[in-house]
C-alpha cells in the first residue's frame, strides 16, 4: 500500500469508527503521542483502546484537506 493509499484508508476507517480496522494499520510497536496524554501510547493495542474510548465519547470525523492538483 502506498503512503497516500494508507492515509486514505486510515481516514476511511476513522470516519467509520472502525476501531479494530484502525488498529490494524499500526505496527505492533507503534508509538502515538497525543498532547492530551501525559505519556505516549505504545503498541497497536494501546492505540486501539484509545480509539475505542474516544469513539465512545463523541461522534468525531477526519476531514481530508484539499490539496493542489499537483499533489493528488
Amino acid at each position: 500500500m502506498t503512503p497516500k493509499a494508507l492515509v486514505r484508508e486510515w481516514i476511511s476507517r476513522f470516519n467509520a469508527a472502525d476501531v479494530d480496522g484502525l488498529a490494524k494499520l499500526y505496527a505492533p510497536d507503534a508509538v502515538n503521542d497525543q498532547v492530551v496524554f501525559s505519556e505516549p501510547l505504545r503498541g497497536c493495542e494501546a492505540i486501539r483502546e484509545m480509539f475505542k474510548i474516544e469513539f465512545g465519547r463523541a461522534e468525531i470525523a477526519c476531514i481530508k484537506e484539499q490539496q493542489p492538483a499537483a499533489f493528488n
